[in-house]
């Protein structure tokens, strides 16, 4: 009998994990952080194969996308592992997990279907009320994701270094005070200065002008219409709609996410490149 292994990104307490073991037939095997992903896999599978003598085994992961590949021209998943390896990485259409629970769509039939009293039904009459507030927070935070995308653009093998790449800032940092255009142009140029010149790979003169033309891009009405919701990143704009909005989403574990995966868990059709991940793992 042939074992086959699926790996997402995380922890059993993270959103990647909880969607997943709801909407997919094999339940995930989370390895904390992408750069550990490779190593932790191969270590794993062939482990696995040594006490169940599975030797064709398929093994297949999933995991953010982040900046470290262009939004795909079709709404499917993106194959990005080039090496000759045991395993098959995917990486989601939407920029990360969060992208997926966190919707206008979404938000608004949790308002609908419960009387929390930590959602501010004052600010959301309406879904059109709600459509505007995620609007608001992704023109904020348009600039930062403007650096971002430059930087991810910029950069060399997405498999070499992925984090030292458009995370410059740290993982459990709040949003910076300022997200105008100069600050976030500011923050960017100084990670750059500060590292990533260091390789060889970046130059500030480019970065300018990929940034200027991520700016123009990310600030038109077509984009704002709804193509935020694919490309920024979704802990970046729930952190500004808290902001906002004053109030708290919550951690994996609170009432909202729940809400979430459970809606996904009863219809994913909305998320095509899932159904094909679900696909792929029958």
């Amino acid at each position: 009998m042939v074992s086959n292994y699926f790996f997402c990104e995380g922890t059993v307490e993270s959103l990647d994990y909880q969607l997943l073991s709801r909407t997919m037939p094999i339940s995930p095997i989370p390895f904390n952080g992408k750069s550990e992903g490779a190593p932790f896999m191969r270590g794993y599978v062939e482990f696995a194969r040594t006490l169940k003598g599975s030797g064709s085994a398929k093994c297949i992961a999933f995991r953010d996308r982040d900046f470290d590949y262009p939004l795909p021209s079709n709404v499917e998943l993106l194959k990005v592992n080039k090496s000759k390896s045991l395993d098959e990485v995917y990486v989601g259409y939407r920029c990360s997990i969060e992208n997926y629970l966190f919707t206008p769509d979404l938000f608004w039939r949790y308002i609908e279907s419960t009387m929390e009293k930590s959602v501010p039904r004052s600010k959301f009459p309406t879904k059109d009320a709600v459509v505007s507030a995620f609007r608001s927070s992704a023109t904020e935070i348009a600039p930062l994701q403007a650096a971002r995308a430059a930087l991810g653009k910029m950069k060399g093998s997405p498999e070499d270094e992925p984090r030292q790449r458009t995370q410059f800032l740290a993982k459990s940092a709040p949003l910076p005070d300022a997200l105008d255009a100069d600050a976030c142009r500011s923050l960017a140029v100084s990670y750059i200065e500060g590292y990533l010149q260091k390789t060889g790979n970046f130059s500030v003169a480019v970065f300018h002008n990929t940034y200027d033309a991520f700016l123009e891009e990310f600030h038109s009405e077509g984009f704002l219409a709804e193509k935020y919701l694919s490309v920024f990143s979704g802990k970046d704009l729930i952190a500004a709609f808290e902001r906002q909005n004053k109030f708290s989403i919550g951690n994996p574990g609170n009432k909202y996410f729940k809400f979430a995966v459970r809606c996904l868990g009863e219809d994913l059709s909305p998320y095509p490149d899932l159904v094909q991940l679900r696909e792929l793992l029958c």
